[in-house]
């Protein structure tokens, strides 16, 4: 069973990763979200579950004051921490590392309904992609 948390492993904070992923990741788009994600393969160390990093972005110029910004990223997070399971089975299937950055491109208030519902959507999309191939 995977802990609904969304610790500090699971955040991506690599700048390498992070210029990695703006260059040459996989895009997708769910509006609101605009996402890349990049995949590597895993070794199936017995005990260690598959890792998915994320990050989430919002643009300044979109939602220009800082609480609205941080409100929207901590339910973006939340939404993610509540539905990362999704993402998790598929990676422990595949035997895979996922690096995502979710980028926030609304500029119109969200309910957490409908936010939580477009993230639900973005994870199956990442999900359908890596089985796909």
């Amino acid at each position: 069973m995977i802990r609904h948390t969304l610790p500090k492993t699971q955040r991506l904070r690599s700048y390498q990763t992070i210029r990695q992923l703006y260059q040459s990741g996989a895009t997708g788009f769910i509006y609101p979200f605009r996402y890349s994600y990049l995949t590597e393969p895993t070794e199936a160390d017995k005990g260690t579950q598959p890792r998915a990093e994320i990050m989430v972005a919002i643009s300044k110029k979109k939602i220009p004051l800082a609480i609205h910004r941080n409100r929207r990223r901590r339910q973006i997070k939340e939404a993610y921490r509540r539905n990362k399971h999704i993402v998790f089975d598929a990676l422990h299937n595949h035997k895979l590392r996922l690096s995502f950055i979710i980028t926030y491109i609304g500029d119109e208030t969200v309910t957490w309904q409908v936010l939580e519902k477009k993230i639900v959507l973005l994870l199956h999309d990442i999900v359908n992609r890596l089985e796909s191939g």
